[in-house]
């Protein structure tokens, strides 16, 4: 190869310095312009996200450039108008910190996610929540879409908030000066100066809160926090990115019992699915009332119980569901038994009541059966059930306080079985009483016989004794109106 002339050199260099010079402005241009085009796609970026969800940001400035964390200011965001939501929040900033290039092999896209004082509405109910398609995922599927979820989730996060009210299905929380930090390296701290809570009747307030927060790959660590002297939360975790769906557990103290919850969500079918189990265990019934906001006085105990659900919620007559307890002593606006055990399924639209146990006193009741539940849309009174049923009742006035101020007194024995169809039925009722006393009457003893067929109860037997009076009756009656009856005393 030949050399090259000095000529040529002095060429080849004067033109690695044309390339540097230009590549140098080029360089000191788009760190000058850079700022802008990064706020841009920021801005463009939210814009699309919010669009997605019905909402819209009505203000907000984005400042973003390299080696600095990315920050909205004056944020302001509400519904655009395609879901009826009642969503409308100001922040004052949201800052997004960035892994440092020096600790990317953490395989973190975000250090820190900051909100600093957000005020206003979130409203999550059914109709102010875009339609998504649901996609059942095969495990393998459901671990990736985890780990690309994770690249983007912060190692800490810290959140202010003024007054927040978040609405949901038939529930809504009004939160008050709320402090959060979830750190991935150590424990923190959240507080809160109030929280009301509103679902159905139940009417309750919380103040102050203090909370242990800790965070870590995606789940959310809450604990050690006292919300009256008697309930207390251990511990309460949220698995955002669990394989599948959101998963959520929690741990409640209640005096010296206590309850644990598990939930996870899922997808089945293109239809949101909830696997729950909840579990008491000693737990005390008295300050249940004050807990839930309810002015009522109780006391007892569950000394065990047990609820679980699996189904699409928004469709709970196609779940499948169970229910076990058995409480003791229990007292409820001056009313009470001695012992309740329940122990019921429910699955494929059909309720099995395995057994009802009742004990109070001296007085006690044995029932069980089952129920179909009819397809939607059809008259319950198409279902299908049967029930068996014993009772020993020696003090009838203990028992019928349960139910009001009776002045009925005695003691009865009674069993039956019914089966059918609405009004339908057929089956076999007797009962013995002795004893009796209804508003100052009395009477020596009372037997009745009545047997169900064909939605008519006919009134096979009935003798009534006081002292050297006797009544004795049968008949029958239309169970269905026109409630046509006839008989003979």
């Amino acid at each position: 190869m030949s050399k090259l002339s000095k000529e040529d050199k002095k060429n080849r260099n004067r033109k690695r310095r044309k390339r540097f010079f230009v590549l140098v402005i080029l360089g000191v241009f788009f760190f000058w312009v850079h700022p802008w085009i990064l706020s841009w796609g920021v801005h463009k970026g939210v814009e699309w996200g919010l669009h997605k969800a019905g909402l819209k940001m009505v203000s907000g400035e984005v400042h973003a450039r390299f080696f600095h964390p990315i920050r909205i200011t004056g944020l302001k965001i509400e519904g655009n108008g395609s879901l009826s939501t009642s969503t409308k929040v100001t922040v004052d900033e949201v800052t997004l910190q960035t892994t440092s290039l020096f600790r990317i092999q953490r395989k973190r896209f975000f250090r820190e996610i900051g909100i600093k004082n957000l005020s206003g509405i979130l409203d999550f109910r059914t109709e102010a929540l875009p339609e998504i398609s649901l996609k059942k995922q095969t495990p393998e599927e459901d671990k990736k879409t985890a780990d690309r979820i994770r690249v983007f989730l912060p190692e800490n996060i810290v959140f202010q908030g003024e007054h927040l009210n978040i609405l949901a299905d038939g529930q809504s929380y009004a939160l008050k000066n709320i402090r959060m930090r979830f750190s991935e390296s150590e424990a923190d701290r959240a507080t809160a100066d109030e929280i009301a809570i509103e679902i159905g009747s139940i009417r309750q307030k919380f103040s102050p809160i203090s909370a242990v927060t800790a965070w870590k790959n995606g789940v959310i660590y809450l604990g050690d926090s006292t919300l009256n002297p008697d309930v207390r939360i251990e511990q309460f975790t949220a698995d955002l990115i669990r394989p599948g769906g959101p998963g959520l557990t929690f741990d409640l103290t209640v005096q010296n019992g206590g309850v644990r919850g598990d939930i996870d969500f899922d997808v089945k079918d293109s239809h949101s699915f909830i696997q729950a189990a909840f579990i008491a265990h000693r737990l005390p019934v008295k300050p249940v009332p004050q807990t839930l906001g309810m002015d009522l006085q109780a006391d007892g105990k569950i000394t065990e119980g047990r609820f679980t659900f699996s189904g699409d919620p928004g469709r709970p007559s196609e779940a499948e569901m169970s229910l076990r307890f058995h409480a003791e002593d229990i007292q409820w606006e001056q009313k009470g038994w001695d012992a309740l055990t329940v122990g019921s399924v429910y699955s494929q639209r059909k309720l099995t009541v395995q057994e009802i146990v009742f004990r109070q006193n001296k007085n006690t009741a044995r029932m069980h059966g089952e129920l179909t539940v009819p397809q939607e849309g059809m008259d319950f009174l198409t279902s299908h059930y049967a029930l068996s049923l014993s009772a020993d009742i020696p003090e009838m006035e203990k028992l019928v306080q349960l139910v009001g101020d009776i002045p009925l007194s005695g003691q009865m024995h009674a069993e039956g079985n019914l089966s059918g169809q609405g009004f339908i039925m057929d089956g076999k009722l007797k009962f013995e009483a002795s004893h009796l006393n209804y508003h100052g009457i009395d009477m020596d003893s009372a037997l009745g016989e009545i047997e169900f067929k064909k939605g008519e109860a006919q009134i096979a037997k009935l003798e009534i004794l006081s002292g050297k009076d006797r009544i004795d009756g049968k008949g029958s009656i239309q169970i269905a109106e026109p409630n046509a009856f006839n008989g003979d005393v």
